[in-house]
């Protein structure tokens, strides 16, 4: 990915944060980080692993939602 991509992702989520009505704060303690890491994503920064885990999800067919489901793997 280029960084202009990365800044693009952190547009969206601003986008979608600024939708809800929400702050930056509000939006990092329901994610359970601080919010001068939530504002980095924003930023366009400190979200790169995301594109490991886009690849990891084409590379294994699955989903990160997959991850967070425990019943489907029981």
């Amino acid at each position: 990915m280029k960084e202009d991509d990365y800044v693009h992702m952190g547009k969206i989520l601003q986008n979608y944060r600024c939708k809800k009505g929400l702050s930056q704060f509000e939006v990092a303690s329901k994610i359970g980080i601080d919010e001068r890491n939530y504002r980095k994503w924003e930023e366009g920064n400190g979200i790169r692993w995301i594109s490991k885990v886009i690849r990891l999800e084409l590379f294994l067919g699955c989903a990160l939602s997959d991850f967070f489901d425990d019943q489907k793997h029981e």
